[in-house]
């Protein structure tokens, strides 16, 4: 008989913060991406979306834990059969401190904030595979993944071919945000996604 797959990327990119700044992630990168570019003196762009005692991304990222497995849920409802695949995202940045158009400490916060939501995203995956009876399937594509992420080495400045599409240097950044900036996965990165979706299918023991 024939097994049909459903594969799906999410991402942190509907935040409600409540407030004037939008804290999508694409806000987020170009606001701490914009500051140290535009101002000679720049302070970190965490205070401005994650400042204590609001903590504003962090609160976010964990109430989509809830979406997440009420929104899986409902796609293994609509094709209960299927075989559900969700990818993380995989890690942009090399390290603190590898690229000149951002701060380190700004890198290590955005590190941080994408660990912290794929751990929701597995989660949620987790939880709605035990209401579901399996079904659903996380696949982890970040360089923290046990040194098994086909991105090591593929990152932002990393001094290697990057998989993601940066900035070509302060101008082509200042001249009207160019596609180039909006950091998703060139070609090769989406082959890189693909190559682990169809790993994870193989390595899955159907039902």
């Amino acid at each position: 008989g024939r097994e049909d797959y459903l594969a799906l990327t999410t991402g942190p990119d509907g935040f409600d913060c409540g407030q004037s700044l939008p804290c999508d992630f694409g806000s987020v990168l170009t606001r701490c991406v914009n500051i140290p570019l535009e101002n000679p003196n720049p302070t970190p762009c965490q205070p401005a979306f994650d400042a204590a005692p609001t903590y504003t991304v962090t609160n976010a990222i964990n109430q989509m834990g809830p979406v997440l497995t009420s929104t899986f849920l409902s796609l293994h409802q609509a094709a209960p059969t299927a075989q559900i695949f969700v990818l993380g995202y995989p890690t942009l940045f090399a390290g603190a401190g590898t690229c000149s158009y951002i701060r380190g400490s700004d890198v290590t916060w955005l590190e941080q904030k994408q660990i912290q939501f794929n751990q929701v995203e597995a989660a949620a995956v987790t939880e709605a595979a035990q209401q579901a009876g399996g079904f659903i399937h996380f696949v982890d594509l970040s360089s923290a993944s046990a040194g098994s992420s086909p991105f090591i080495g593929h990152e932002l400045c990393s001094g290697g071919t990057e998989w993601f599409y940066g900035i070509d240097g302060d101008a082509g950044f200042l001249s009207g945000f160019p596609k180039r900036f909006y950091f998703h996965p060139t070609a090769d990165g989406q082959a890189a996604m693909a190559g682990a979706l169809t790993r994870a299918i193989q390595n899955t023991p159907l039902p």
